[in-house]
């Protein structure tokens, strides 16, 4: 019996590394209190980030570039949920519940997956490039929605921690600092 002889190439090792880390660290999070909104989203997001890893790995493997345009759209379908649940783990952390009003949630995961549906139509990336045995995607106008997205996310997620931080005192102060 012959087993298929695989390569480990450092990025391979860098990426089991912290596929590994932070599935053990989302576990780990959600069983310390599975009721905390705060540690279920925080697991979500290690899950997704986990996800987002591993395609966006295969989407540049020279083994299939046949298929690396689907991979590299998909890339970006797991980075939208990122950065809204990041905006979310920042709102809420570090309470327990969710702190944001029912119809303001629904509209941001309304939102999340219309960009994920943007992202993984050609209207983000139209077609690639093969350049030097390199994938390359070619964008699309559906990338700025995506952009936008992403940077308002991201900023709203870095003013929310910051604004949090210089209003906290005390024991909330110091989870503050440590999620920073």
């Amino acid at each position: 019996m012959s087993f298929p002889s695989i390569h480990l190439s450092l990025g391979l090792i860098i990426l089991i590394i912290a596929i590994l880390g932070n599935f053990v660290l989302a576990v780990f999070v959600f069983i310390n209190n599975s009721k905390s909104s705060t540690n279920r989203i925080f697991s979500l997001l290690s899950l997704v980030m986990i996800s987002w890893l591993v395609v966006a790995y295969i989407s540049f493997l020279p083994s299939l570039l046949e298929s690396s345009l689907i991979w590299i759209r998909l890339s970006v379908v797991f980075a939208a949920p990122m950065a809204s649940l990041l905006f979310l783990l920042s709102h809420t952390v570090p309470n327990s519940k969710l702190l944001l009003k029912p119809r303001t949630l629904y509209l941001i995961i309304f939102l999340t997956i219309m960009i994920m549906v943007l992202n993984i139509s050609p209207l983000t990336f139209s077609t690639l490039e093969i350049v030097n045995n390199s994938p390359n995607p070619v964008p699309s106008l559906g990338i700025i929605p995506f952009a936008l997205f992403s940077i308002v996310f991201s900023s709203l997620s870095i003013y929310t921690l910051i604004t949090k931080f210089a209003k906290a005192t005390g024991t909330t102060k110091e989870q503050l600092r440590f999620a920073m």
